[in-house]
């Protein structure tokens, strides 16, 4: 582009020139020499455009680039003598260029056959009396020119210093980034390791023979394994973001589900403080979505989590809703309303910062790390969104966040389970009147709501009567504040024979099963209520609350594979690669709960020797990667390149270790390996690798 608008710009001069009568020659030479001039011009332009010349690492080329340019406008001069002041300025225009492209020792010899050109060609056009003014006014003209071009040298020994200077801070920088990797992959090998053996202890300990306090001290230590390992993955995780190394997958997902599986595992932290919690989906938010599900529900924990971590009384709502579509991208916004203990102006310009806290002070109330609004913030930027907070002290906080999905449209018929009922629910919280409310109707049904902190009977009858309502939902806190046997009143009462009563109540809420087993027309919705709850409880399918609470956490307990495989029918023997002690007894244990036999080895050298000695065969093996002699990748290439017999080419092989970054995944897969599971390993991510590979294997090794 500067080499094409300086072109531009002198042949503008040349025909300025020849209409001003100024120029030594006449108009068909002038267009031959701009014939000549174009076609030399556009090569070099085309030449530099295409990246010709970084083939080589000559750096004359960018030298003679110079060269063209000086000697373009010095000949020009010979053209226009009379406008030697212009052709002086692109002259100098072209050494400035120098000034940051050229070595020091090119541009001084730029310089001085620059400088030697101008003064011949100057000598020349005074002697042949084309320029006007006398010899000392040339002289003095063409050293001004002289003494700037030197100082320009002066700048140019400069800028090669610093360029030097950057280029070696820029190689320090790359090789400690590549250290802090280095590190990194340690420390995540180093921490989850032992991590695993502490976790995986704890679980097997958790057996039925123990008595209330023994399982009160498991559950202890086993909460502060899992908020050590909590520090750590959010540690590991704000250094990938930091090294742009972040990033996201896009899984098909239910959304709607998703975020009912989220506010559950909440819901319990949350009534043991004595808090409301709420979610309140608009009808708009789509179902199904092609995101980052775990990235989403990271932001969300470290969201609410701090919520219910800095609120000691009242209520947390959690509002969705959908806003701005462009194709299938569709822009999501959440807001997380807290009653909390509020953030002060100054602090607000920190929380979003790393390690940082709106309490840094020795006699802070709260632990943490100070990482997780800064991660979330990350993860919702790189979702194309943002996150902010408005909070007062001692007023309470809102973050609001917002991230871009693709949204995935079902073309067939909506899903409408409860497009025949008619609810009344009766609650004394809005929030979550409103909240459940919208549930019904985005589920097909239709609903009104009534705040109220008692039933009245009366006040029922009429309300289903002007409705036609065939269910009504109390809320159990104003059952709680209503009559004992308020229900018997409403069902020896002939009008509410064929209407639906049902009590919203939380799942450990024994007091309400025990009424409902009482009533023909009682039913429990446990709170919080899912999408798949209400269609269980209003959808003319009802269950019994445990049973619809079981269903609820079996929902939300996060599996590798979420269709679960047949269970296993037979024993299988197993082959399980580790080289620390403590893993392996771990590790042999859950899967001999698995009902598998295991054989161990502590390296890839020894599990070579095993698969090709041993009497029996396998039927799957588990690997772990980093592992003296010959780690797990060396082992399975070998493996699958058949040193371990043609029949253990294609048996499948588990990655079962504690290298946790991303890359570490691929690089598992890249090897050869089937699966890939991190530790610290729990039984539920064991048990369904074995039921996905194992009878694939024991089929054909079992005929």
């Amino acid at each position: 582009m500067v080499a094409a608008a300086g072109a531009l710009l002198l042949t503008l001069e040349l025909c300025f020139a020849h209409l001003m009568g100024g120029l030594t020659v006449s108009g068909p030479t002038l267009i031959a020499i701009l014939f000549v001039f174009w076609p030399i011009n556009l090569l070099i332009i085309y030449i530099v455009a295409s990246g010709f010349s970084e083939r080589f690492s000559d750096p004359s080329l960018s030298l003679f680039q110079m060269y063209w340019a000086m000697g373009c406008c010095l000949l020009s001069l010979l053209l226009m003598p009379r406008y030697s002041h212009l052709i002086f300025l692109l002259v100098f225009v072209v050494t400035i260029f120098g000034v940051f492209r050229l070595r020091p020792i090119q541009f001084v010899y730029f310089s001085l056959i620059q400088c030697l050109l101008l003064a011949v060609l100057l000598l020349k056009l005074f002697t042949l009396g084309l320029v006007n003014g006398s010899a000392a006014d040339l002289a003095a003209t063409w050293f001004v020119y002289f003494s700037c071009v030197m100082i320009l040298n002066i700048i140019c020994r400069s800028t090669a210093a610093l360029r030097a200077q950057l280029k070696a801070r820029n190689q320090m920088l790359q090789s400690a980034l590549t250290a802090r990797s280095q590190f990194l992959a340690n420390m995540s090998h180093e921490l989850r390791t032992p991590m695993n053996g502490v976790l995986g202890m704890l679980e097997l300990l958790d057996t039925p023979s123990l008595n209330h306090e023994q399982k009160r001290y498991l559950g202890i230590a086993r909460s502060s394994g899992e908020s050590l390992l909590s520090v750590i993955n959010d540690i590991l995780d704000y250094s990938k973001i930091d090294a742009g190394k972040l990033e996201l997958d896009r899984v098909e997902f239910d959304f709607r589900r998703a975020m009912d599986e989220f506010v559950q595992a909440f819901f319990l932290m949350a009534r043991e403080k004595g808090l409301t919690l709420v979610l309140d989906v608009e009808p708009s938010v789509p179902k199904t979505l092609l995101a980052d599900k775990a990235r989403i529900r990271q932001i969300f924990n470290n969201i609410v989590g701090n919520a219910i971590k800095f609120t000691n009384e009242g209520e947390i709502v959690i509002t969705l809703r959908s806003g701005q579509k462009n194709g299938s991208r569709v822009e999501l916004f959440m807001n997380v309303r807290d009653t909390g203990c509020g953030i002060s102006e100054e602090a607000k310009t920190l929380i979003f910062e790393s390690f940082s806290q709106a309490d840094n002070t020795t006699t802070r109330a709260f632990g943490g790390t100070g990482l997780g609004l800064a991660i979330s913030r990350r993860l919702c930027h790189a979702m194309d969104g943002d996150i902010c907070v408005s909070s007062e002290k001692e007023q309470g906080s809102t973050f609001s966040l917002s991230f871009w999905c693709d949204e995935v449209v079902d073309e067939g018929e909506p899903d409408q389970p409860l497009s025949d009922t008619r609810a009344i629910i009766i609650d004394v919280h809005e929030q979550r009147v409103e909240a459940l409310s919208g549930m019904i109707t985005y589920l097909g049904g239709s609903s009104n709501t009534l705040i109220a902190a008692n039933i009245e009977p009366a006040t029922l009858l009429q309300a289903t009567s002007e409705l036609a309502a065939d269910t009504v939902i109390f809320h159990a806190d104003v059952v709680a504040a209503s009559s004992a046997d308020v229900f018997d009143d409403l069902r020896r009462s002939p009008h509410f024979q064929p209407i639906n009563l049902v009590v919203y109540a939380p799942s450990n809420d024994g007091v309400f099963y025990d009424l409902a087993s009482h009533h023909r027309n009682l039913a429990c919705l446990p709170e919080p209520a899912s999408h798949q709850s209400l269609i269980s409880v209003l959808g003319g399918n009802r269950v019994e609350l445990a049973d619809v609470a079981d269903s609820d956490a079996a929902s939300s307990k996060i599996s590798p594979d979420s269709a679960s495989p047949e269970p296993l029918n037979a024993r299988g023997l197993a082959l399980l690669v580790e080289d620390n002690a403590v893993n392996q007894e771990v590790a042999m244990m859950l899967l001999e709960d698995c009902d598998l036999e295991i054989d161990i080895a502590s390296d890839g050298v020894q599990a070579l020797e095993c698969l090709n000695n041993s009497a029996n065969s396998y039927h799957l093996i588990f690997m772990d990667c980093q592992m003296p002699n010959m780690d797990g990748y060396e082992a399975t290439r070998a493996v699958r390149a058949g040193k371990a017999g043609a029949a253990y080419i294609d048996i499948p092989i588990i990655a079962m270790t504690a290298n946790a970054l991303d890359g570490d995944r691929e690089k598992c897969l890249d090897a050869g390996m089937d699966d890939y599971i991190t530790k610290p390993i729990s039984f539920d991510f064991i048990e369904a690798a074995v039921k996905k590979w194992l009878p694939l294997n024991h089929a054909s090794n079992n005929p």
